[in-house]
């Protein structure tokens, strides 16, 4: 799955990145103590290879907030993220699937809270969703839930894993 657009809400100084695109080459620029460093901090607690840097603090949440969001018994996100499958993964999984229907317009929202859980959305229905846990490791039975038969015998396709 490719990252297509990111927003981070209440991280350090970042108040609201609002939505920004990530494609090839994405650019922070802004001035001293403006967020930079904290958009990136942000975007990697949600899937760091790093021990100890996968989890939201809440010293983290910003001190000029803090007073009211800790009243407020509330759990804010922190990031936000739209993810959408490649054409190459659309592609086989398509293959593996026996109709390349079931992967067209796949895009996926994900987000982390303050509570370290991770949110899934999706905006295109249940097959959809199913696909994108097959990308994340999804245990055997899923073609079956998917399109209601066993899949056909085609080229294996391997979810695309994080390096330890």
């Amino acid at each position: 799955m490719k990252l297509a657009a990111v927003r981070i809400l209440n991280f350090k100084s970042a108040l609201d990145s609002e939505w920004f695109t990530v494609d090839g080459l994405t650019c922070l620029v802004g001035k001293n103590e403006s967020g930079k460093t904290a958009v990136l901090e942000a975007l990697e607690k949600l899937g760091s290879v790093r021990p100890g840097h996968t989890s939201f603090l809440l010293t983290s949440y910003p001190r000029m907030r803090w007073s009211e969001y800790e009243e407020s018994g509330r759990v804010d996100i922190a990031v936000e993220t739209h993810w959408s499958l490649t054409d190459d993964e659309k592609h086989h999984l398509g293959a593996l699937a026996g109709d390349a229907a079931l992967v067209k317009n796949t895009h996926v929202l994900v987000t982390k809270d303050y509570d370290n859980e991770v949110h899934w959305a999706r905006s295109t229905g249940r097959r959809n969703t199913l696909i994108v846990e097959v990308l994340m490791g999804r245990p055997a039975g899923w073609m079956k839930e998917l399109t209601g038969r066993a899949p056909s015998p085609s080229p294996a396709f391997r979810p695309r894993r994080r390096m330890p």
